[in-house]
């Protein structure tokens, strides 16, 4: 006999469960890098900077490098290590041949500085050179003013007509002088006068090609709309007489709106007041007036 239909008063209980008991960790969760890492003393020193090599004619070529101290830290020199390298693969190579070793290639850099020092020591020489001039010139200038200063019974000649010459001739160059002065800023006057009425005019023709150009355009803007030309557009619907040789026109006879599909719907639909107005408006382009009109024109 089936159970099925008996009421269930005590309803099924699962075991208690122990999986929570056991747990699995990776050990991606676990921390990691807990301790900091310091740079060494001389940890980036470069061996091949301060290496010392001894050229033989065996094939043991060694670059013996130097113990840097705690704190030189310097960077290495990848470029210079791999000509090193190069170099002593060449050695070995002649060295199974049986040639002589190549010499140690020298670094680029102590070529450049090389050449550094040397255009260093030429554009020092030449400063050297110039400042030293300068100094000799302006210690001939303060003895003259010295002597003449000191002796001006040795400065002034001893005979009237020499005084006088000189004296002439000092004042036509301090005349010179003052004249050529005078030209200088009559000319930078002259020059800024002229620059001045450039810009004058140049602002003058800007502002008259703007005041031409907005005129122009609320011109185009007045004859393009019929409701601010009301006149044009009266011109445009009247008929226009025949342009002839002396007096042409360039005036449109039709309106823009003239040929249109829907025109003077509300004469067609009857709705203008007229008592021998038209009914029957029809919205269908192919049985619409425009359209049998157009077929009786260009198909017929």
């Amino acid at each position: 006999m089936s159970t099925a239909h008996r009421p269930t008063f005590a309803a099924a209980k699962g075991r208690e469960s122990k999986f929570h008991n056991s747990q699995r960790r990776s050990h991606f969760s676990l921390p990691q890098h807990t301790k900091l890492k310091f740079r060494q003393p001389a940890q980036s020193a470069s061996a091949s900077s301060s290496s010392s090599i001894a050229p033989d004619s065996s094939s043991n070529v060694s670059v013996a490098p130097s113990i840097a101290g705690p704190s030189v830290t310097k960077r290495r020199d990848l470029k210079r290590e791999l000509e090193v390298a190069e170099w002593e693969a060449k050695n070995k190579r002649r060295a199974k041949q049986g040639l002589e070793p190549l010499p140690l290639p020298a670094s680029r850099a102590d070529e450049g500085v090389e050449e550094d020092d040397e255009d260093g020591k030429r554009r020092r020489e030449a400063i050297a050179k110039a400042i030293e001039l300068d100094r000799d010139s302006n210690d001939d200038d303060d003895d003259d003013e010295s002597v003449s200063s000191d002796n001006p019974s040795e400065a002034k000649p001893p005979n009237d007509d020499a005084s006088a010459s000189s004296s002439s001739e000092s004042d036509s160059e301090s005349g010179s002088d003052s004249g050529s002065e005078d030209e200088q800023t009559q000319l930078l006057l002259e020059l800024e006068k002229i620059k001045a009425e450039r810009l004058a005019e140049k602002t003058r023709l800007a502002h008259l090609n703007a005041a031409t150009e907005t005129l122009s355009r609320q011109d185009e803007i007045a004859r393009g709309n019929p409701l601010l030309n009301l006149q044009n557009a009266f011109q445009r619907d009247t008929p226009q007489p025949l342009a002839t040789e002396d007096s042409p026109n360039f005036a449109v006879s039709k309106r823009w709106d003239h040929d249109v599909i829907f025109k003077n719907q509300a004469s067609a639909a009857g709705n203008t007041g007229r008592q021998d107005g038209k009914g029957g408006f029809v919205n269908d382009l192919t049985r619409s007036e425009f359209h049998r009109k157009f077929m009786h024109r260009y198909i017929k």
